[in-house]
């Protein structure tokens, strides 16, 4: 079996593996619970970044719920398609900490990339009727 192969059923198994994450007990699945080691090996040699894609899109839509419980609670929402920390400059924010910290878990890069979109005054204030 060759090592693409390999990390394709890898990253399948990986879409369903379940975890009980952050104390609150709210259970996250999917790629983005794997350590950042793990994403390391399998997009280091990523020919067309269909990996790196898919772990991003993961996260973009793990942001995108983040995004929903802030609207709900906060009653603010993390502009996701900035210019200023566009899609390009997200997937190089996660490349950089998850070779920063390979013992972290993907997600843990997710809520530090939130938080940063944050500090760069990338919420809106949103009011719902």
């Amino acid at each position: 079996m060759s090592d693409r192969m390999k990390k394709i059923i890898l990253l399948s198994v990986l879409m369903l593996f379940p975890l009980n994450a952050f104390a609150q007990n709210y259970p996250l699945m999917g790629i983005g619970i794997s350590k950042c080691s793990a994403y390391n090996n399998m997009t280091k040699d990523d020919p067309g970044h269909i990996i790196k894609n898919t772990y991003f899109d993961w996260i973009q839509g793990f942001l995108s719920g983040m995004n929903e419980v802030t609207l709900l609670s906060k009653k603010f929402a993390v502009d996701l398609n900035s210019p200023s920390f566009d899609f390009v400059t997200q997937q190089g924010f996660l490349d950089s900490m998850c070779r920063r910290y390979p013992d972290e878990t993907v997600v843990e890069q997710a809520f530090k990339m939130y938080s940063e979109m944050i500090k760069l005054g990338l919420k809106k204030i949103i009011e719902k009727p």
